[in-house]
């Protein structure tokens, strides 16, 4: 994308002012996995990459790290139009577990699940070791990644894993389209 996705708009509001408002909707407490930076105007708290520079492994051991619940529903910024109700029925799946990932096209979704506070320190410890792909952590941590169908069968919509990669994307998002992307 060449900027900073958490403040691009879509339909007029910023992608991290979006993800914060829908898990708001569902959680008492939100963390935002920041990075090295800390964004304006945000009301909940932002927590570090740990380690830092790791990505997006660094930013989910940092966030579970922080909460105080035993699960967590983790949403990317990048990903403006998620399923909610989906959240709470991969909640209802998840017996300890790392983590219960859905999957769209193929392809676990990581970052639009269910995680285990658990987690953080096996996740911190992969990225320190290298491993910079979430989905391997993920399966190395012993999560429940559903296919496809299992995933159908628990979504309300579509569009829940559609993304925000390309400036063609959001374009198509502020349209109302159905941009691509996974």
């Amino acid at each position: 994308m060449g900027r900073d996705k958490a403040l691009l708009t879509v339909r007029g509001v910023r992608l991290i002012d979006a993800a914060v408002s829908r898990l708001q909707q569902v959680c008492d407490d939100v963390v935002v996995a920041a990075g090295s930076r800390t964004m304006d105007g945000l009301t909940v708290p932002q927590v570090p990459d740990q380690p830092a520079g790791a990505g997006p492994i660094g930013g989910l051991a940092a966030a579970l790290a922080a909460i105080g619940t035993d699960v967590a529903y983790v949403l990317a910024v990048d990903m403006p139009s998620p399923d909610m109700d989906l959240m709470a029925r991969l909640a209802a799946e998840w017996q300890g577990e790392a983590a219960v990932i859905p999957s769209s096209g193929g392809y676990p979704q990581p970052l639009h699940a269910i995680w285990s506070a658990a987690a953080a320190p096996g996740l911190a410890l992969l990225a320190s070791a290298g491993t910079r792909s979430l989905i391997d952590a993920a399966r190395q941590l012993g999560a429940i990644i559903l296919d496809d169908a299992e995933t159908a069968s628990l979504v309300a919509h579509d569009r829940w894993a559609w993304n925000v990669n390309r400036p063609s994307d959001l374009e198509a998002g502020d349209e109302g389209g159905q941009p691509g992307g996974s």
